[in-house]
This record gives C-alpha cells, sequence and structure tokens, in this order.
C-alpha cells in the first residue's frame, strides 16, 4: 500500500487538477454569457463579495459556509431561492479546493477516512445537484427550512447539554 505522504500528495495533485479545471471552465463560460448577454453583470458587488468572505471565515472555523451564505442569500434576496443549492456548490468550489490544501496538509487525519469523506462529498455534489435543479422552488425551500432547523436544533443541543 502506498504510504501516507504519498496518497496525500496523490489525492492533492487530484484535486488541484480539478480545481484548475472548473475554474476554467467556470470563466470561460462566465465570458460567453457576458458576450451573449449585454449588460449582463459578471464581476461580484460588494455584497456578494462580503458574504463570500465572511462565509468562508466561519467555514474555516467550522461553522460551514452553505447555511451561512444561505442565510445572507434570503435574507438580502441575493439569490432566488431555485438557484441557492447550484450557486452554492459553483460559488464555494475554488474556496474549498483552497481549504482542502490547507487542511489535507495540517490537520492529521487516517488516509481512508480522508479519501472516503473526499468521494463522498465529490459524489454528493455531482448527483445532489442535478437532483436539486429539478425541484421546483417550494420544495427547495422547504428542504432549506427543515435544514436550518436542524442546524439551529443540534446547535442549541450542544449548548444545553
Amino acid at each position: 500500500m502506498m504510504d501516507e505522504h504519498a496518497l496525500r500528495w496523490l489525492l492533492l495533485g487530484a484535486i488541484g487538477s480539478v480545481g484548475l479545471i472548473f475554474a476554467a471552465v467556470f470563466v470561460a463560460g462566465l465570458r460567453r454569457r457576458a458576450s451573449e448577454q449585454s449588460g449582463l453583470r459578471i464581476q461580484p458587488s460588494g455584497a456578494e463579495l462580503a458574504t463570500g468572505f465572511v462565509t468562508v471565515f466561519f467555514d474555516t472555523l467550522g461553522i460551514g459556509s452553505f447555511a451561512t451564505t444561505t442565510a445572507i442569500f434570503r435574507a438580502m434576496r441575493l439569490v432566488p431561492d431555485e438557484l441557492i443549492p447550484g450557486t452554492l456548490n459553483v460559488g464555494h468550489t475554488i474556496e474549498s479546493v483552497l481549504s482542502a490544501f490547507v487542511f489535507i496538509n495540517l490537520v492529521p487525519v487516517a488516509p481512508v477516512t480522508l479519501i472516503s469523506m473526499v468521494v463522498a462529498s465529490a459524489l454528493g455534489a455531482w448527483f445532489g445537484s442535478g437532483v436539486v435543479a429539478q425541484l421546483p422552488r417550494q420544495r427547495i425551500r422547504d428542504g432549506i427550512f427543515a435544514l436550518r432547523r436542524q442546524d439551529t436544533d443540534e446547535r442549541l443541543n450542544h449548548v444545553v447539554a
């Protein structure tokens, strides 16, 4: 079996390669959309940049970026509800790749655990986004509400316990 150090480098190489491909496809898609639709704004606004900064900071602390981003998107009406799941996956991809490089090198995790978590995350994002993209707006709203309520309940249980 491959030693742990080599396995980490192999994993980082794969994540980095996929991250670079994603960034290239993302930028090309933005440019194509901007050229097809005159007046389409592709640069983030101040509110969107602040959302990214705050949510990435919270994610680094272990709070998570999806819940906080969803709350800000809904409160400020930055993204229509039906686009929130896809926007979360796309919007946090590059940050997640960069975070992976930092945390995979700094946080000791058993190789089997690390690889299974990466594979589960990738499969969940790939297949889950296809399912959610087909759902009607109300079902997405109901799902967001249920997940936020569950998260709040779990946090309150930890505070009380």
